[in-house]
């Protein structure tokens, strides 16, 4: 059976085969019933658009990247879902390439984005230094998301309100000791932990962070030697739920509960943060609708490209559950 090809569709719409690769490519002055007139004509010859051959015949690809730091991380599903909702409104396609939890594949997963030639990228998460995104960006237009790099399209959430909420939120339920378990010491994602430290110095509180990996397991043996220490803390700020499940691991080694024994505030309010069994008190970044900026961002960036960049900060809030109470009398 012969190929339908993009001469057929001409003569089944009755226009020439440039008006049909205009329509198909998305370029050129093609009016809405002319586009679907050629649609409905494609559809009924069985038509199958090559998008692989349309990118080689045009600079633009109509194609998203997205860098995704770490799978096991439930907050990037609900970047990903905000992102995706723009990307499907705004008919661009969405290419994904992944990292890992300690980010020594960070370049290589933006690398790949660049490798299929994608016409921006968004990329939460991501622990290069800012220098080195802005080299990057010279090559593949950026949109960076849950940080801001001056220069760069950015969408994140406040971190200084963020930290401010869990600290005051504690102090209100009486704490004094109050730990925060903060990223690798020399990490982009410093914000957090310094909001921390100013917050409680302005309580009249002395600040008390330790520093581990981006993984779980690394979070409960730093979070133990805490629990272990001849004065523990009697609160535990940690920086992302994952942070925090990892102190309620090493918690529940040593017989010990949130919070009649502890209590545990994490940041993100990820699904699992929710769960009946967890129920963990946790800063909410608006994952979601950060997602969804940074996507109609991006695309704002595709059609004008010599925009000036935009930095958009969302207002978190703190959603308190069980895992959070008075000190231990």
């Amino acid at each position: 059976m012969a190929r339908v090809t993009q001469e057929d569709v001409a003569r089944e719409a009755g226009v020439s085969r440039a008006l049909v690769s205009f329509a198909f490519r998305d370029v050129g002055r093609v009016s809405p019933a002319t586009k679907q007139l050629i649609l409905d004509a494609a559809q009924r010859i069985g038509y199958r658009h090559n998008r692989m051959a349309a990118r080689l015949a045009s600079r633009r690809t109509n194609t998203i990247g997205m860098f995704i730091p770490d799978l096991r991380n439930t907050v990037i599903p609900d970047i990903y879902e905000g992102v995706r909702e723009a990307t499907d409104a705004a008919a661009e396609q969405l290419v994904i390439a992944v990292s890992d939890a300690d980010g020594k594949r960070d370049r290589a997963a933006i690398d790949e984005l660049m490798g299929v030639q994608v016409d921006v990228s968004i990329v939460p998460g991501c622990v290069l230094p800012s220098e080195e995104l802005l080299e990057l960006a010279q090559v593949c237009p950026m949109v960076v998301a849950t940080r801001e790099v001056a220069g760069l399209d950015s969408v994140l959430s406040d971190p200084v309100r963020g930290s401010a909420l869990v600290v005051e939120h504690l102090v209100q339920l009486g704490h004094r000791r109050i730990a925060h378990i903060a990223p690798p010491v020399g990490t982009v994602f410093h914000h957090r932990a310094d909001a921390y430290a100013d917050a409680m110095r302005s309580a009249g509180l002395e600040p008390k962070v330790v520093h581990c990996g981006f993984r779980q397991s690394e979070a409960a043996a730093v979070a133990g030697d805490l629990l272990d220490a001849a004065v523990p803390p009697t609160a535990i700020f940690a920086n992302n739920d994952v942070a925090a499940l990892g102190v309620l691991d090493a918690m529940a080694a040593r017989g010990l509960r949130a919070p009649d024994d502890l209590s545990v505030v994490g940041y993100d309010n990820t699904p699992t943060s929710a769960l009946p069994g967890i129920s963990l008190t946790s800063v909410d970044q608006q994952a979601h609708r950060m997602g969804r900026l940074a996507a109609e961002t991006a695309v704002r960036r595709l059609r004008d490209p010599d925009a000036v960049p935009v930095v958009r900060i969302l207002d978190p809030s703190l959603i308190v559950r069980a895992s959070s109470g008075p000190p231990p009398t």
